[in-house]
């Protein structure tokens, strides 16, 4: 799985971050963006949706084997998404 230096993430306290993603498929993007389940809930090893999109799926910091995280931010949501905005 590819990883992604930020050099800082709103998520983990504007620290840099190794953000791993999984990247599948052709076309237009799709980002999809994983609950509390992490990434692997997605059954992305085949089907129509790759094949006609390009799926990337970032595992955020304190998921996966992306940056550990100690404890989850006051406003955790919105940190997620500038997070996510940084990767895109």
């Amino acid at each position: 799985m590819p990883a992604l230096a930020l050099s800082s993430s709103a998520l983990a306290g504007e620290r840099p971050v190794s953000i791993h993603y999984s990247r599948e498929g052709h076309g237009d993007a799709l980002v999809f963006l994983h609950g509390g389940w992490g990434y692997d809930v997605y059954p992305l090893e085949s089907g129509p949706l790759i094949r006609d999109h390009l799926v990337v799926i970032p595992r955020r910091a304190g998921y996966g084997r992306s940056t550990p995280l100690d404890a989850f931010p006051p406003e955790f949501h919105r940190r997620a998404l500038l997070e996510t905005v940084a990767v895109l």
